[in-house]
C-alpha cells in the first residue's frame, strides 16, 4: 500500500469516528437541554446557570447545571470562608457550596463520573454559584 492510500484510509477512519462522536454529542445535548428547560421552569430562568464542559465524552452530559444558592447556603459558605485558617478550608467551603447547588446531572453516579472526567468541575461550579448569589443579592437590593 502506498503512502497516499494509507493516508486516505486513516483520514476516512478519523472522519467516521468524528461523525459518530458528533452524532452522539448531538443526541446527548438534546437530552441535556430538555433537562435544563425543566430546571428553568422549576427554579426560574435567572436562578439556573449552565456550564459547558470541554470535549465530549460518551455517556456524560455536555454541560452541568446549577441553581443559585439559598440565603442559608450562601451564609454557611461565607461563614466557613471567614473562619478558614488556610486555603484547604476555603476550598472545602467552595466545594460544599458547589455540591449544594449542582442540580444536573442529578444522579450521584453521573456526578462522580463527571468529576472523574473533569477534576476542576467543583471549583467552576462553586465560583459560578457565588456569582449567582451575588447577582441575586444585587437584584434583591434594587427592588
Amino acid at each position: 500500500m502506498d503512502s497516499e492510500t494509507k493516508i486516505a484510509e486513516i483520514e476516512k477512519k478519523r472522519a467516521d469516528r468524528k461523525a459518530a462522536l458528533k452524532a452522539a454529542r448531538t443526541e446527548q445535548l438534546a437530552a441535556d437541554l430538555e433537562a435544563l428547560n425543566a430546571l428553568e421552569e422549576e427554579h426560574g430562568d435567572g436562578s439556573i446557570a449552565r456550564l459547558d464542559v470541554d470535549g465530549f465524552k460518551k455517556g456524560l452530559a455536555t454541560f452541568v447545571a446549577l441553581r443559585a444558592p439559598s440565603a442559608d447556603e450562601y451564609k454557611r459558605f461565607c461563614d466557613m470562608v471567614t473562619r478558614a485558617k488556610d486555603t484547604a478550608k476555603r476550598l472545602d467551603a467552595q466545594n460544599l457550596l458547589a455540591e449544594s447547588c449542582w442540580v444536573y446531572p442529578r444522579e450521584a453516579d453521573k456526578k462522580k463520573e463527571m468529576l472523574a472526567a473533569y477534576p476542576g468541575l467543583l471549583l467552576s461550579i462553586g465560583t459560578r454559584a457565588q456569582k449567582l448569589a451575588d447577582a441575586a443579592e444585587a437584584a434583591e437590593g434594587k427592588d
